[in-house]
């Protein structure tokens, strides 16, 4: 075709050329399709592309995570595409993501379109793999609202939980929690009128995680544990892992880092046999606060430069942006204050570049410590009230009663024009 003129190189990648149409023959083509075949032909051949590009979107989702964990699924037809074609494609999974992201997108409103709905909603959610690693938040919430749509017109109770919990994790990563806790609402009730487990347990976990933000720990742990025994029966090891480290970071908030160590070395053990890169770095962060609870920051500066190594690997700016602030306190804890800064100030660039204020406002906390410790109780103040200020905006009242804290501590240094003594008393 390509010698033929009839298709253009379009670049390509390892041993695989990219083709398109030149937009004349584009045109063409479908006069030729819409004169030639008839409608069933063209409905069939459209499900047999969309169904092969779900093939390939669950294979790369299985490569970065593992195994098909932290997924939910239709039983939309797939297109199976040969084993040694399949791993070329998607040697790299984000970047097969990154690549076909165009038509993820052009090919959920085209099933949605064509009345395909299994394969619409499917697809959208397999989305989520790039769209929530990369923050294309336009592309998740166009993408879900058309699949959303698509199966409440159809009346499909599967595809409307699935959507509704997917859209809700998108409403976390924008920090609207009221938004968030609602789509969980109705989508564990509907996940529960059809005894599906995995989907229940999936929600109850992101439920677990606006409790905890509010400062209902209690309430927050009782839903962790629930979907957890839930993980565990559907053998799904890498949202166990997941669940195990939010556990952990319970009891560390709760000043129990011997019961989150304990956690921390199986949600490990998970991640790594659930081959999932992303739910490990996640473990070593979580560890990276344990040693910085047990006063180690040392040894917290060494898993957290793991972690980043890591986490830079697999291309996820908002895991760098946690894993930042984390070894700029690990820095600051041994003295190293330049250091310190400079991990603090990319984690909070980080932050402000894939828009999720939580990263952001931890950091400008860790800023203001720094400046505290430099004798700078001005600059910390200012950070402490930018911080207080993003807290307040996503309604975390654990965090923002923390930065309070840290705010009148600065005040008290200003008033009193002494400064800040090693042991965190005023002197002056």
């Amino acid at each position: 075709l390509a010698d033929a003129q009839l298709i253009e190189t379009a670049g390509g990648y390892g041993v695989h050329s990219l083709y398109r149409f030149h937009d004349l023959i584009r045109v063409f083509a479908r006069e030729c399709l819409a004169s030639e075949e008839t409608s069933a032909e063209r409905k069939a051949a459209l499900e047999r592309v969309l169904g092969a590009l779900l093939f390939l979107a669950e294979a790369a989702h299985r490569r970065e995570y593992g195994n098909d964990y932290v997924q939910i699924h239709s039983d939309a037809p797939r297109w199976p595409l040969p084993e040694r074609l399949v791993g070329q494609l998607v040697a790299e999974p984000l970047a097969w993501y990154e690549r076909e992201r165009p038509l993820l997108v052009s090919g959920i409103r085209q099933a949605a379109q064509a009345g395909f709905v299994d394969l619409s909603w499917d697809l959208a959610v397999s989305a989520v793999t790039l769209f929530e690693s990369r923050v294309y938040l336009d592309d998740w919430r166009e993408t879900h609202e058309t699949a959303l749509a698509a199966v409440r017109l159809a009346s499909n109770v599967r595809g409307q939980a699935a959507m509704l919990y997917s859209r809700g994790s998108l409403h976390i990563t924008e920090k609207r929690f009221a938004e968030a806790h609602r789509d969980f609402e109705e989508s564990t009730r509907l996940f529960a009128d059809i005894g599906d487990d995995q989907g229940t347990a999936l929600v109850l976990r992101s439920i677990a995680f606006l409790e905890r933000m509010s400062g209902n720990f209690e309430e927050a742990t009782a839903h962790y544990e629930r979907a957890l025994a839930m993980f565990s029966s559907t053998g799904d090891q890498v949202s166990s892992a997941y669940v195990l480290h939010n556990l952990a970071q319970l009891r560390l908030e709760t000043g129990d880092p011997e019961g989150a160590s304990t956690l921390l070395s199986e949600a490990l053990a998970l991640s790594r046999d659930g081959g999932s890169r992303r739910v490990e770095t996640q473990v070593l962060h979580r560890m990276g606060d344990t040693y910085l609870a047990w006063d180690e920051p040392a040894l917290a500066a060494d898993i957290f430069d793991t972690a980043l190594t890591m986490v830079r690997a697999i291309g996820d700016p908002v895991g760098e942006a946690y894993i930042l602030n984390g070894l700029g306190i690990a820095r600051l804890r041994q003295g190293e204050t330049a250091l310190a800064e400079e991990a603090l100030r990319n984690a909070v660039r980080l932050a402000r570049t894939t828009g999720d204020r939580l990263p952001e406002a931890r950091s400008l906390l860790g800023l203001g410590e720094l400046a505290l410790a430099c004798d700078d109780a001005q600059h910390a103040a200012v950070h402490f009230e930018q911080a207080l200020s993003l807290f307040q905006s996503i309604n975390t009242p654990t965090y923002e009663a923390r930065a309070l804290s840290m705010l009148t501590e600065a005040r008290a240094v200003l008033g009193s024009g002494g400064r800040m003594g090693e042991s965190g008393e005023l002197v002056g």
